[in-house]
């Protein structure tokens, strides 16, 4: 569902169907779904800088969660507290599931559309300047230090307990048991490629704002990879998860196949070319 929120971040005139998408962009942190300007008196920078909290509060948020289970624990006898590890499983959780909100917002302030007059202005607050303001300069900087400090190392991080996950046992794979549980066990490793596809996906809007054309062809790239891998391997534990998860990747494609039919005449016979060739009639 975070992935079809993010196809109304494509520069495509959905015609009626772009509220059915933007119904759901609420699942990757847009502003517009979120509507926390209406909190925020509008300012641009500031509604970019309380989405980049998203990480700390999630942080802050299992911690609260795991010292108020440790207190009641102390206060009675019959509750069990959260222990470490399994703090530290449901803080990965917690980040996987909004991985994809954090990697749009790393590269939302990259997502710029010419005006009329040759300047640029951002995607989603078409009042900000691309490279001229004080504002689109602030949220280049936070998009920035979240990517540094949260998009690599959590990446990282997985990458480096999918390699090692063979090796580990008791509290070490309750750790990570947020990236391997859902797979079955000679596809340990899925959880990467998942998360892969998640990043890939939420790079999309990043492609220039003025090609939707390479847009839906980037889209288009990346689903038929994705569902190609994960028919030839079927790694999700039950049957039913394979199939949802083809299925899903299906429709994507399909949507974003059938989006061609509203995208506006190519700017060039080059252009017809390259895009006939990954999206023949």
């Amino acid at each position: 569902v975070q992935a079809v929120a993010l196809l109304d971040g494509l520069q495509i005139a959905w015609r009626e169907q772009g509220d059915l998408f933007g119904s759901f962009t609420f699942l990757v942190g847009s502003p517009n779904g979120l509507r926390i300007e209406c909190v925020l008196t509008g300012a641009a920078e500031a509604v970019f800088i309380a989405r980049c909290m998203l990480p700390v509060l999630c942080v802050f948020s299992v911690l609260f969660i795991y010292f108020m289970s440790r207190l009641t624990a102390l206060l009675s006898r019959s509750s069990k507290p959260f222990t470490r590890t399994t703090a530290q499983n449901t803080l990965g959780q917690t980040l996987h599931t909004v991985f994809i909100v954090i990697a749009v917002l790393v590269v939302q302030p990259l997502r710029c559309y010419e005006h009329p007059n040759g300047k640029h202005g951002m995607s989603s607050f078409p009042q900000v300047l691309c490279w001229e303001t004080s504002e689109h300069t602030i949220m280049v900087t936070c998009g920035a230090l979240v990517g540094i400090f949260f998009l690599v190392p959590f990446i990282v991080a997985c990458i480096w307990a999918m390699y090692c996950a063979p090796t580990f046992k008791g509290s070490r794979l309750l750790r990570w048991r947020f990236l391997i549980y859902r797979f079955r066990p000679e596809k340990w490793w899925w959880g990467i490629v998942f998360l892969l596809r998640q990043l890939f996906l939420a790079f999309s809007t990043c492609v220039p704002a003025d090609s939707p054309h390479w847009q839906v062809t980037y889209v288009a790239i990346v689903t038929v990879v994705y569902l190609i891998f994960v028919a030839c391997k079927w790694p999700w534990k039950n049957g039913i998860l394979n199939m949802m998860d083809v299925a899903s990747m299906l429709l994507l494609n399909g949507i974003i196949s059938s989006s061609t039919a509203f995208v506006e005449t190519l700017p060039s016979e080059r252009d017809v070319e390259r895009f006939v060739f990954f999206h023949p009639p």
